[in-house]
């Protein structure tokens, strides 16, 4: 029975030791993920999906929170990396471009602006909006008042919504309309027509970066980084 006993116990030994060299390799480990909006309806399920499948052993714990939000937990150490809308800014943050989308026009599918092929942003200086409420949609909001400011108005806002679902359905419902991001595209709605925005500069973007603390990394996130890098600089 001693001998027996042992066998498993060196047999544990081992295979502690290979998980712990996994560990140090950074292939195995959890990451805890915060994400955007933007980022869940754009690259991110393409970036994580290509992860998971290069390092099946980490295990990958997500969080959706706003730009602000995250930013807080990350110097808090409660998330690892911050997808996050940018100009982002902090001690110690090292950050990486992952998602580059132009403005759209969100309308009701029976809008008259909606049987355009795009719309003009001049157009629109009249028109109810729906926008995110401040508190979770601050550094948007910024993109887009500076939009509309530069097109001559300011958006005439008749209701705040927490997330996009929201917006959408307010938007179906013919309560008003929106100016969004091209990653919009992927919610589908009923009673939601998505257009190009015109009357814009080609440098109005809204920018998704990936942001993590660069003097806190653990192989996991070393690995998770290096694979951002080189999805980054693959061809679109």
């Amino acid at each position: 029975m001693f001998l027996k006993g042992c066998y498993a116990l060196m047999e544990d030994l081992e295979e502690t030791v290979r998980q712990a060299r996994k560990a140090h390799r950074g292939e195995l480990g959890t990451l805890a993920i915060g994400y955007t909006d933007f980022a869940i309806s754009g690259a991110l399920p393409r970036i994580l999906d290509g992860f998971r499948r290069a390092y099946p052993e980490i295990d990958i714990e997500l969080t959706y929170g706003s730009t602000r939000q995250q930013l807080d937990e990350l110097m808090l150490r409660k998330i690892d990396v911050a997808f996050l809308t940018s100009p982002v800014t902090g001690a110690d943050i090292e950050t990486l471009p992952v998602q580059h989308d132009r403005f759209v026009a969100v309308l009701p599918q029976t809008h008259p602006l909606a049987s355009q092929a795009t719309v003009d942003i001049h157009s629109l200086a009249d028109e109810p909006f729906i926008v995110g409420v401040m508190a979770r949609w601050r550094h948007f909001r910024r993109h887009l008042d500076a939009l509309c400011l530069k097109a001559g108005f300011a958006p005439q806002i008749v209701q705040e919504v927490h997330n996009t679902e929201g917006m959408f359905g307010l938007i179906s419902a013919n309560v008003g309309l929106t100016i969004h991001i091209e990653c919009a595209a992927n919610y589908m709605r009923q009673g939601v027509a998505i257009r190009p925005l015109e009357g814009i500069s080609d440098n109005d973007v809204i920018v998704t970066e990936a942001a993590w603390r660069s003097t806190d990394m653990s192989p996991a996130l070393t690995r998770f980084a290096d694979y951002l890098r080189t999805d980054a600089a693959a061809p679109a």
